[in-house]
């Protein structure tokens, strides 16, 4: 399972690198609907959408709202997503109780998966489009940290973190994030040059955006798996499964990062 992960890895990395700093913009644009659609496709599934038609009106609906969504104010959709994101907070919490009241309707479901990627694919256009090193800086913090925790909770993992929604994740592993989301944005500070002033603002949105917020993205993309029956999203990825299983920690962090960082770095 460790060497498909990594030989994974290995190849989208210079990919993701090309994307963020290489392409023009409107490439750029069109690669991330791409990835945002796939997802889409596989949250289809996971909304448990009975046939290809429903799935194909879906995916068609999701890439209208996608591109529309580029001309809605900034502040109009990062108010939705904080909204939506509480709610969210809300249903892990409490979770499996108030189950039955979304997790048996095909369409909140497929709802919420407008909710979840609406907001990141906002978050990745505004990053990008503002400082393409910044974008970078927060894949590799959001990342870092994700796997700082997987490697944490395989070494040291004992006490759960959520058993109800994600019997795999721990405290332990939890805390390694953490940990790396410090270091990184230590090293961010460094690199990015930034200002005295604003180190320790930047530093806590760094750890908070990538050892925390992420955590809920992860946490809620399990939910939707665990209320499916389905262990991965999809196996586009080898050793990581789905694209949903790649990117559920951005959902929540890309957005967060979208709404601090150009009026941190301005």
């Amino acid at each position: 399972m460790l060497k498909p992960r990594i030989f994974t890895a290995l190849i989208l990395i210079p990919i993701v690198i090309a994307a963020v700093f290489f392409m023009p913009p409107l490439t750029f644009f069109s690669l991330a609907l791409l990835v945002i659609l796939l997802a889409g496709w596989e949250w289809s599934i996971l909304a448990e959408l009975p046939n290809l038609t429903l799935r194909i009106g879906f995916l068609v609906l999701l890439a209208a709202v996608l591109v529309l969504s580029v001309f809605v104010p900034l502040y109009v959709i990062i108010s939705l997503a904080v909204v939506w994101w509480l709610i969210a907070i809300t249903l892990l919490a409490i979770y499996p109780r108030g189950k039955e009241r979304w997790g048996n309707s095909i369409w909140i479901r497929s709802l919420i998966g407008f909710l979840v990627l609406t907001p990141c694919w906002v978050g990745l256009i505004i990053l990008q489009g503002f400082s393409p090193i910044v974008l970078m800086y927060c894949l590799i913090l959001i990342w870092g940290a994700d796997t700082a925790a997987y490697f944490a909770g395989k070494k040291w993992g004992q006490h759960k973190l959520a058993p109800a929604i994600s019997p795999g994740k721990t405290y332990e592993g939890f805390i390694g994030g953490l940990i790396a989301a410090a270091v990184i944005a230590g090293v961010g500070f460094w690199v990015l040059r930034i200002p005295s002033d604003r180190g320790l603002l930047f530093f806590i949105v760094s750890v908070i955006g990538g050892g925390l917020i992420s955590v809920i993205g992860d946490l809620f993309e399990s939910m939707m798996k665990r209320q499916s029956h389905i262990k991965d999203s999809g196996s586009i990825l080898p050793g990581h499964g789905g694209l949903l299983d790649r990117i559920d920690s951005m959902t929540t962090a890309i957005p967060f990062f979208a709404l601090f960082f150009p009026y941190l770095f301005n």
